[in-house]
């Protein structure tokens, strides 16, 4: 029996060696698929915090950062939903009070969800074998970037810069300003813009809103262009004739008007009665009232 029991104490720490070790390996395992994911998405979401900061003046976001933001919301979504990552979850979702990945994605999906950037692009999707994002634009989004590119296009070639930050009208042969050369491009971008956004521009991608709102200030404010669109000749017109209306209406009824002068009526009664003869007479004879004595009566008893 001792021999038995000599024997059988080798075997047993051998397979608890064996077992130790197997659980310590795949401990080892899983730690470092757990770095290799989460340096994924450390790598995923600086590449976005970098593109979004150099896209932030102006606001290209949407546009440019799409590849960035789904490449970094499929590893998160990935992390989350994967099964052999427990312990990983454990250590960067739930370890600490502040939990700081968490933090982080939330103020990602804030700031794409706050600028509308999903209307920009449509049918996004990430090849898995190549990590590739593929997506495409929304027809009234494509047409809108068409005609900012027609705008600018013609400002940058028929406008410069001076020194003093002012702009001025520029080209060989041509002596007329952007406001007339541009006007046709920046009408029909402005249109389109107005028939996108409606009353409201909450539903619009923030990259065609500052677009719109960087052109309309440039039109204004360095071109020194009017917004109002067609021609402004009736107006200026309707504006004379409304000036012009109390003017002639005065005029014309101070040629052709009568003047009426008021009449004054003496009353009948009051004529006769001052006209009347014997009426100092009558007046004379009246009996005089001598006038209360105001002594006190128990004075007058004395």
């Amino acid at each position: 029996m001792k021999c038995i029991i000599t024997l059988m104490v080798p075997f047993t720490y051998c397979f608890l060696d064996i077992f130790v070790k197997c659980e310590t390996t795949e401990e080892k395992i899983d730690d470092e698929q757990c770095q290799i994911f989460f340096k994924e998405y450390i790598e995923s979401s600086m590449n976005l915090t970098e593109c979004e900061l150099e896209n932030a003046s102006p606001f290209r976001v949407c546009t440019n950062c799409i590849k960035q933001y789904t490449i970094t919301q499929n590893l998160y979504e990935e992390f989350i939903g994967n099964a052999t990552l427990s312990t990983c979850k454990e250590r960067y979702l739930h370890a600490d009070r502040v939990q700081v990945v968490p933090t982080i994605e939330k103020n990602i999906k804030e700031l794409w969800d706050n600028g509308n950037c999903k209307s920009c692009t449509c049918d996004v999707h990430v090849d898995v074998g190549t990590k590739e994002v593929n997506f495409s634009v929304p027809a009234n989004v494509n047409t809108f970037m068409s005609l900012y590119q027609n705008f600018t296009s013609c400002t940058d070639a028929h406008s410069m810069e001076l020194p003093n930050g002012q702009w001025q009208a520029s080209g060989v042969g041509d002596n007329s300003t952007v406001c007339v050369i541009c006007r046709a491009q920046y009408v029909a971008l402005n249109e389109h813009y107005i028939n996108m956004s409606g009353d409201k521009t909450e539903g619009l991608c923030m990259d065609i809103v500052d677009m719109m709102n960087h052109t309309r200030q440039n039109w204004s404010s360095r071109f020194h262009c009017s917004h109002r669109r067609g021609d402004k000749t009736p107006i200026i017109l309707i504006t004379i004739c409304v000036g012009l209306m109390p003017v002639f209406f005065y005029g014309i009824l101070g040629l052709t008007g009568k003047e009426h002068k008021a009449k004054l009526f003496r009353q009948k009664r009051l004529q006769s009665s001052m006209s009347s003869p014997g009426d100092s007479d009558s007046i004379s004879s009246l009996p005089i009232i001598p006038p209360l004595d105001s002594t006190p009566a128990r004075r007058r008893l004395i």
